[in-house]
């Protein structure tokens, strides 16, 4: 029997493998696990061993298949879907912004960009918009986003592309979408973004001790309550309007975890609208420290993921689940509820990660150039897929879909490579691109990967019998 392409792990109560060429999850018995993991020989005796392997071999797994080579199955579709499918635009409408977040990636605290008092001009917006409205005419639903630096900045020029993209996009649906630190807002502002129905994310990092940490004023003065006196004044003004509103929170896990899920938890105007819960971006920093956390938090949030799969098991109320956990359950059901099973593992593929670059989404920044996304170094060349005056560059965003073409042996052989995440942002090594800088998160995507498995593995045991071998 050829060695089969599976990944060995166990529960507090079974023992499992996860079949690539299949996607499934299969719990067996302990001898079975143990032949199967080479830790014991095989005895044609062991009638129970013969038995388990005839019915996963009958069901077409532990099949020792991989592809044999390296390439994304969007490649061949590429063209058609520049041509006429680009999800959304993103403007980089301005590099410049009132405020110094230690974490943003204008900070300096990250090699790929710097605050300046740079900003887009308006004809490079409309011929951005332009080439989206022509790239777009198979989509019945347009989406134009607003970057920074901090948008509400460029305010008058906001309403002057939402006005020339209202006149070019007569017959189709347009929604606008912002993020900002709200300290700019006022009732004019919000009038206007209420009446064009922004989608809106307000940035918030919880309560005052928490926030004022990294999200300052350019006076070292903090923001906190400024952002939350515009919050009220939306609560008073538009109602409606802002139970549409998000709000992103980036979390530092030197923080108190019981007071920051307290806040979003308890705190009057701010408990019933949806917060999305970020870590730090780690791509591209100088400076590890920003990253570290307390042992505290540490415990603090894993006892809440913990009381999370509890709560899935039915063994306690929803209520007692912190906020900052909940979305965790929906990623693992997105990823893992709802895959394909079966034997479709063909002779090409390409890890997990990439979007289709300038489809997916088309970042524009302040000099009319075209990237992937928002979160990539603009410095470097090699992410550059195109600009307003010359269009796409197919040959450059071909070799960035096919990103893991660049660790083609090491992605090959490896079991997680159908829930990788790393895109071509996690290859970026300064201003420039790196093999070696991929492989540097290998270790840590399979363990995220290998703990999403036997997290969906502990939820599941409660509704299992325990027969030895059970599909997942």
């Amino acid at each position: 029997m050829s060695k089969p392409f599976v990944h060995f792990f166990e529960t507090p109560k079974g023992k499992y493998f996860y079949d690539v060429n299949s996607n499934a999850i299969v719990r067996v018995s302990s001898q079975l696990y143990e032949y199967l993991n080479n830790r014991i020989e095989y005895s044609s005796e062991n009638i129970n061993i013969i038995k388990e392997l005839n019915i996963l071999t009958q069901a077409g797994l532990l099949s020792a298949d991989k592809w044999n080579s390296i390439e994304h199955p969007a490649t061949n579709l590429l063209k058609e879907n520049l041509n006429g499918s680009i999800e959304m635009l993103t403007l980089q409408i301005t590099q410049q912004c009132n405020l110094r977040c230690k974490y943003c990636p204008y900070s300096g605290s990250y090699y790929n960009r710097k605050h300046s008092s740079a900003s887009m001009n308006i004809e490079i917006a409309k011929k951005a918009i332009d080439f989206y409205i022509k790239h777009s005419f198979d989509r019945q639903e347009l989406n134009i986003g607003f970057y920074g630096g901090e948008p509400l900045i460029q305010y008058d020029m906001i309403k002057e592309i939402v006005d020339y993209v209202n006149k070019q996009c007569e017959g189709k649906k347009v929604y606008f979408h912002i993020t900002t630190n709200a300290t700019l807002l006022d009732l004019e502002k919000i009038t206007f973004l209420a009446k064009h129905e922004f989608k809106m994310t307000i940035s918030l990092d919880g309560p005052r001790e928490l926030h004022d940490k990294n999200r300052k004023e350019m006076n070292g003065k903090g923001s906190f309550d400024k952002v939350i006196e515009n919050i009220q004044m939306i609560q008073n003004h538009f109602p409606e309007y802002i139970k549409e509103i998000m709000f992103n929170c980036v979390v530092d896990g030197r923080g108190d975890y019981g007071c920051l899920n307290d806040f979003f938890t308890n705190y009057e105007i701010i408990k019933d609208i949806h917060t999305t819960f970020s870590d730090i971006a780690e791509e591209g920093i100088k400076d590890n420290e920003l990253l570290l956390s307390s042992e505290d938090y540490d415990i603090a949030y894993q006892y809440e993921v913990f009381k999370l799969l509890l709560n899935k098991c039915s063994l306690i109320s929803e209520k007692e689940v912190s906020t900052i956990v909940k979305s965790y359950y929906d990623y693992i059901r997105m990823m893992l509820k709802g895959r394909s099973v079966g034997n479709a593992y063909n002779d090409t593929g390409h890890p997990g990660g990439p979007c289709i670059p300038g489809v997916h989404k088309l970042f524009v920044n302040i000099h009319g150039n075209f990237y992937p996304c928002e979160k990539l170094n603009e410095n470097i060349k090699e992410v550059i897929i195109g600009n307003v005056e010359s269009g796409f560059d197919s040959k450059r965003i071909e070799d960035i879909l096919n990103v893991g073409k660049s660790t083609q042996e090491e992605c090959r052989n490896c079991w997680c490579n159908r829930y990788c995440y790393q895109c071509i942002m996690f290859s970026e090594k300064g201003d420039s691109l790196s093999a070696e800088m991929r492989k540097s998160h290998c270790k840590s995507v399979k363990k995220a990967t290998e703990n999403m498995f036997k997290d969906y593995c502990l939820i599941k045991e409660v509704e299992a019998d325990d027969n030895n071998i059970y599909f997942l």
